[in-house]
């Protein structure tokens, strides 16, 4: 058995704000289920940033995001196992 040692662990989340509010959604099932949260996923294994928030508000809620508008990227965590 090889051993993993170090791997990509890197969310996007996704604020989508009007005025002062922001949305919210609600956890139906797995991790943190039935908790309140901003929209959120795991990027796939070589997705850029942009391209997995687009596919979060998709998958997640039904929306497209506009090319061209404000975001925030942060760099990825590396987690080290064993």
């Amino acid at each position: 058995m090889t051993a993993q040692r170090h791997r990509r662990n890197c969310d996007v989340h996704i604020l989508l704000i009007r005025d002062d509010q922001v949305l919210l959604s609600l956890r139906k099932g797995g991790y943190a289920a039935g908790l309140w949260q901003v929209l959120s996923g795991h990027l796939e294994e070589i997705e850029p940033t942009d391209d997995g928030a687009d596919r979060e508000g998709l998958e997640e809620i039904g929306i497209r995001l506009l090319p061209g508008r404000p975001r925030i990227r942060a760099l990825p965590r590396l987690a080290c196992t064993g």
